[in-house]
């Protein structure tokens, strides 16, 4: 699949690996392409993108001598002709700009929802797809400026959206730093200073959170030339008769799914494992399988990377282990009970755990799971049912099943295979 990433500098990827596009005029094309991704842009229109002051005479065969340039870097079925403008195919999870505004709606509406951990990790995951200014390479040229400032200006939105969560999540304090940054670095967004007064507020810092209000009244009457707008002056007289709603109300975090601890050191595969950290994390990978021989350290390796990246998701990281389940159909039901999902009278097991995990952003490691592979399919259904789950399998065999990402663990290099020996020998 090609990825594009316009979130920063022009970036091109396929199936992971880089796609360089360097003629400046080239990139022009593409990115304009881009902004209106899956439709057709009038020859015209690109013309005048790529040459702003003056169109050439020879501006219709040099666009197709770019257009073919392009298609040969990332195939040919990569923009297509149609009529007299052309079209550039896009995925659904092709474009990071679409999979930035995707997630920072998901996570506006899992806060009003009530569920501020879900909030935080898809703000968060949103707000990871940035690597500089929105379209960088041509942000202040006509045809791209609108878009450029509407992004970054998204951007601004979702980094508030982040505070909004940790805010409700009760961690006032902690927040406190990254608000003042907020309210230096943009200070006529009202809203980054009723965060600001609230969170000071929180911390019982009363005097502290009045003067902040202040400030922002001042910075917005001399920057803007206007009175703040309701919410400043509700929130001031709120602080100012230490209204009892501003307290944070006890969030209603979900249980958590203990990790077992691990029995050894993690010897090598720090590359493997940062790999598989990146991995899980793109947003159109929902099935990983860590395949390799047995003794070659998948259950180690998952077990590392449900601990370092359960933080990544909302409401964390989970490991099932599945060698001592014989009946593949009861496989679902295994997993049900080792997450404490409670069936109704109404449900089976699996039924209740697809309920469970439907509402949830989870990390959901099933160990040696080639034992049971007949339930690979049942297991495959529920990332399909659960928009939020991932899972990482560990296996001897691949799954063969729809969306697999396949990662193939290597042997340790022999100096780092005898140090894992001698740690198992003294072990047992």
């Amino acid at each position: 699949m090609l990825e594009y990433r316009v979130l920063g500098p022009l970036e091109v990827r396929c199936e992971g690996s880089p796609v360089l596009i360097t003629a400046p005029k080239v990139k022009t094309l593409l990115l304009a392409l881009l902004l209106r991704p899956n439709e057709v842009v009038p020859a015209d229109h690109l013309m005048e993108a790529i040459w702003p002051d003056h169109v050439p005479d020879s501006a219709h065969k040099l666009v197709q001598v770019y257009v073919s340039q392009l298609r040969a870097a990332l195939g040919a079925d990569a923009i297509e002709t149609v009529g007299q403008g052309y079209r550039v195919d896009v995925a659904a999870t092709g474009l990071d700009a679409q999979r930035f505004d995707r997630m920072r709606a998901d996570g506006r509406r899992a806060l009003s929802d009530g569920n501020p951990e879900l909030a935080l990790a898809l703000a968060r995951r949103a707000l990871a797809l940035w690597r500089g200014p929105a379209l960088a390479d041509v942000a202040y040229e006509a045809f791209a400026s609108a878009e450029a400032a509407r992004l970054d200006e998204l951007r601004l939105d979702c980094a508030g959206d982040e505070l909004d969560a940790e805010l409700a999540l009760g961690r006032h304090e902690e927040v406190v730093p990254a608000l003042r940054r907020l309210c230096t670095e943009n200070p006529l967004r009202e809203r980054s200073w009723e965060r600001l007064a609230l969170a000071l507020y929180r911390c019982d810092r009363q005097s502290e959170a009045l003067d902040a209000l202040a400030v922002g009244r001042r910075t917005l009457l001399e920057g803007l030339g206007l009175e703040p707008g309701k919410g400043l002056q509700q929130l001031e007289l709120a602080i100012l008769n230490q209204n009892p709603s501003l307290h944070a109300s006890t969030p209603n975090l979900s249980a958590t799914l203990h990790l077992p601890a691990p029995s050894s050191a993690l010897i090598g595969r720090l590359d493997e494992l940062e790999q598989l950290r990146h991995l899980v994390q793109r947003d159109d990978v929902r099935l990983v399988t860590i395949s390799g021989a047995g003794g070659s350290g998948k259950t180690r390796v998952a077990l590392e990377l449900a601990r370092s990246s359960g933080a990544a998701f909302g409401n964390g990281a989970a490991f099932v282990e599945l060698a001592s389940v014989q009946d593949p159909t009861l496989v679902l039901a295994s997993i049900a009970r080792e997450l404490g999902v409670t069936e109704t009278s109404a449900e089976t097991p699996a039924d209740a755990l697809a309920r469970w995990l439907q509402s949830r952003d989870l990390l959901l490691v099933l160990d040696n799971i080639e034992h049971v592979i007949e339930s690979a399919p049942d297991v495959a259904r529920l990332v399909q049912l659960a928009p939020r789950l991932t899972i990482v399998a560990t296996s001897r065999r691949v799954l063969h099943v729809s969306g697999e990402h396949v990662y193939p663990l290597a042997p340790l290099p022999i100096g780092d295979a005898i140090r894992l020996f001698s740690e198992r020998a003294t072990a047992r």
